[in-house]
């Protein structure tokens, strides 16, 4: 830490020892990684730094968004790689990143400090070595915060996402209820991801019956769709397994060819997919599925492909 606050305080013509601490520093963390060092290499590249007194507070503030910064971006990518050979270090470093970002937003009074503690419960909901009641008490410090609705929108899905996670009864019956909520105050992508976990919430309700459980998860998910252009394209196959599985527990009910249709005017291009017959997904297909829908590189994929089919 004093090393840090010592690179932060150092005007510009310190520039040239930089390189020298930044080869130190990488010496020590090949044996000893700290997340503070990280920090520290971060500073020495801005070429310049704050103040020494009049703005120490504003250099703790801006230490604990690069501290928020750089655990989202460890979040990211292990939402698609969560078996990576590091991920076990990676997301113990993202944990420890929010601990501290939060301990400074608090002690300072930032107004970041929801957003924080909210990426932080998500950091205790990744895979591996998630704590999921963790996860869930954080969400619960979350909640006593003032924040604007699209902040609480936000907690009320993640908070359900962690609920379905947990997997008992009453769990999945609140995860319901704070779906309904954040979905009154979504619009666009963010509506889309709400529905897409609605539609997992739907399919292990315990007070439905599977069919009725298929037929829920198929609306969510065409609604999905219906809430973003690019996101009925991503989701179709999950979409057709529902469907799938709605049509082989009530052969005589015509509405999932009804949907069908719907998708073919929506996506012309698709119709040879959305006609051909569809195995059921595995657990483990919905899962990766889910994974690409909520990373920022599978949004950016599917936003180009689909421009690129209208052209």
């Amino acid at each position: 830490d004093a090393v840090y606050d010592t690179v932060q305080s150092v005007p510009r013509s310190g520039d040239d020892a930089w390189p020298m601490l930044r080869r130190a520093i990488d010496a020590v963390s090949r044996k000893h990684p700290h997340p503070t060092l990280a920090l520290i290499v971060s500073a020495t590249r801005r070429g310049f730094v704050a103040a020494p007194r009049d703005e120490a507070q504003r250099g703790s503030r801006e230490r604990a968004r690069e501290c928020f910064a750089r655990a989202r971006e460890i979040m990211q990518a292990l939402q698609l790689d969560p078996a990576a050979p590091d991920a076990a270090g990676r997301i113990r470093e993202s944990r420890e990143l929010l601990d501290e970002a939060v301990r400074v937003a608090r002690k300072k009074k930032m107004p970041e400090v929801f957003d924080f503690l909210v990426s932080l419960g998500n950091a205790w909901k990744t895979k591996p070595g998630e704590d999921v009641d963790k996860a869930l008490r954080i969400y619960d410090s979350a909640a006593k915060i003032d924040a604007v609705p699209e902040q609480r929108a936000k907690l009320w899905k993640v908070q359900a996402d962690a609920l379905r996670a947990r997997g008992r009864p009453d769990d999945i019956r609140r995860a319901e209820k704070l779906l309904e909520r954040s979905l009154k105050a979504r619009r666009g992508w963010l509506r889309a991801e709400t529905l897409w976990s609605a539609a997992q919430v739907a399919l292990v309700h315990p007070d439905l019956d599977e069919l009725e459980r298929e037929v829920r998860a198929s609306r969510y998910l065409m609604d999905a769709g219906r809430a973003h252009p690019g996101h009925a394209e991503q989701t179709l196959p999950m979409l057709l397994h529902r469907l799938a599985a709605w049509q082989q527990r009530r052969p005589d009910d015509a509405r999932p060819r009804q949907l069908r249709e719907e998708l073919k005017t929506i996506y012309p291009a698709l119709a040879a997919e959305i006609e051909a017959p569809v195995a059921l997904a595995s657990d483990r297909e919905v899962d990766v599925v889910h994974r690409t829908l909520t990373h920022p590189a599978g949004r950016a994929f599917f936003d180009v492909r689909r421009q690129l089919m209208s052209e």
